[in-house]
């Protein structure tokens, strides 16, 4: 079960537009190919991105016949990029000169007709993917066809658990990637695997072992453990060994919290982090209002069962 549906995420959206802020969707499992070393940060925003893209709404004929002719030019493809690879390029590059030529009232009417003679989603798919980078204002991100190829290695990505990342933490992560140390790196991967457990919530009740898993891009401890205890996997288990020590385990807690990205504190035996509130006087006062209200209902809902049953008997 994906941690974020299309619905879910179209709400984020409208609630990031009041914040001036967007989201991007990240596959769990994407997490392993930054500690694998396959990707770095700035891949995993790009191939994000596109993720998010694919779950926008349909563009409407007429948006993507704007889009197309704003960005779909010579002088907006990056020429000096492109490959005999890149074919999606070349595919935006026709269309473009082919609604060139058109007249307003026929150009969406010759856009549907080259989607419906490809009888793919290249066109619409592009069209989103430059809608997602004007919204969170980004200039140029590696062609479509590299993002095309990544996602598309994913495993199960359809189905894969998404989080949902501020493009602006992400923007600040891709940023700081060239220069930042391994440690920098586990502890930003620590910051999405609380993010994927946080959810919409404002906190959430876990566990070490659970924060431990999602960063390394599991869904569970259990998942976690059984690929530690493989054979083959030798170079993980150094690497797990390493940067889960309790000492270095805190220090990554408490610097992201000191960066102020997180809330966290221990309560009865468990840890709650939070991404929106981040002072520990506050997250409790959340806690404990939470729980009131909760043991309210609770008692308010058995009283109305006693009731229920004493109508019941005396009828």
């Amino acid at each position: 079960m994906n941690l974020y549906n299309v619905r879910h995420y179209v709400d984020s959206c409208k609630m990031s537009a009041q914040n001036k802020d967007m989201f991007v969707l990240i596959t769990l499992c994407s997490l392993s190919k930054i500690w694998e070393k396959e990707w770095r940060f700035c891949d995993l925003f790009d191939i994000g991105m596109y993720i998010t893209a694919k779950k926008l709404p349909a563009i409407p004929l007429r948006e993507q016949v704007d889009i197309v002719d704003k960005y779909g030019g010579f002088s907006n493809i990056k020429c000096q990029e492109r490959s005999e690879e890149n074919w999606v390029d070349d595919v935006m590059l026709d269309v473009c000169n082919q609604i060139s030529y058109c007249d307003g009232r026929y150009r969406e009417n010759v856009l549907y007709e080259i989607s419906r003679e490809r009888n793919d989603d290249v066109v619409h798919d592009w069209c989103r993917i430059q809608k997602v980078c004007q919204r969170i204002r980004m200039d140029y991100i590696k062609t479509f066809d590299i993002l095309y190829n990544a996602y598309e290695k994913i495993e199960d990505c359809n189905s894969a658990p998404y989080i949902l990342v501020s493009a602006t933490i992400m923007k600040n992560f891709v940023s700081a990637d060239r220069h930042c140390s391994q440690m920098d790196r586990m502890r930003r991967m620590m910051y999405l695997g609380i993010s994927s457990i946080v959810g919409r919530s404002a906190f959430m009740y876990t566990t070490s072992d659970m924060i431990k898993a999602r960063m390394f891009g599991f869904l569970t401890p259990d998942k976690l453990k059984e690929y530690y205890d493989a054979p083959e996997h030798e170079a993980f288990r150094e690497l797990y060994d390493k940067f889960t020590t309790r000492r270095r385990y805190d220090y990554m807690l408490k610097d992201l919290q000191t960066e102020g990205l997180i809330g966290e504190i221990g309560y009865k035996r468990r840890t709650i982090v939070s991404l929106r509130i981040k002072e520990p006087d506050e997250l409790l006062t959340a806690i404990t209002s939470t729980t009131k209200a909760a043991r309210r209902r609770e008692l308010t809902e058995k009283k109305k069962a006693a009731f229920e049953q004493h109508r019941r008997m005396e009828e």
